[in-house]
């Protein structure tokens, strides 16, 4: 083999290698607690979706949990995250599609993040679509379950008109 094969063969096996801190940044129960949490957000949209959104907020939150909605003050706490999610307007939804998940090195923190569609109908009862990305973090439960702490989203433009 010629020097330069020698130096791409090892190149090869060094970026491939799990001592290579660019290719394994976590170890093995890092990844899976992160595929984990992943799992928990997709749950979550799910029950938004089927049950309604104060239900799975309601659910999948801490008691100490705040939310940051976009043009509004912060909501802290059970008692007034429910108030926030009372009295739904018919036709009303809001789901999401988590696209990564990520958990600290002590494994009791952790987040995710995505893209959501909230669906309202205007004033003519016509479905109105806005899309948005949102960061969610997490805290481990005693259990082991994961429980949000803090929710934001924001909007973001439409996807241009093909």
């Amino acid at each position: 083999m010629t020097s330069s094969l020698w130096r791409i063969l090892f190149i090869t096996i060094l970026i491939a290698s799990p001592l290579s801190s660019q290719t394994n940044h976590f170890s093995a129960p890092q990844r899976d607690e992160s595929a984990i949490l992943l799992a928990t957000d997709s749950l979550f949209s799910i029950l938004s979706a089927e049950k309604g959104a104060g239900t799975a907020f309601l659910t999948y939150m801490d008691d100490s949990a705040s939310l940051f909605p976009a043009g509004e003050n912060i909501i802290t706490g059970k008692d007034n995250i429910k108030k926030h999610f009372a009295d739904p307007s018919p036709n009303t939804s809001l789901t999401w599609t988590p696209l990564k998940a990520d958990i600290s090195a002590s494994g009791d923190l952790g987040y995710t993040y995505g893209v959501y569609v909230y669906k309202y109908p205007d004033d003519n009862g016509h479905p109105v679509y806005r899309n948005g990305k949102y960061i969610t973090v997490w805290k481990k439960q005693s259990d082991g379950s994961w429980k949000f702490i803090l929710d934001i989203g924001n909007t973001s433009p439409l996807p241009p008109q093909k």
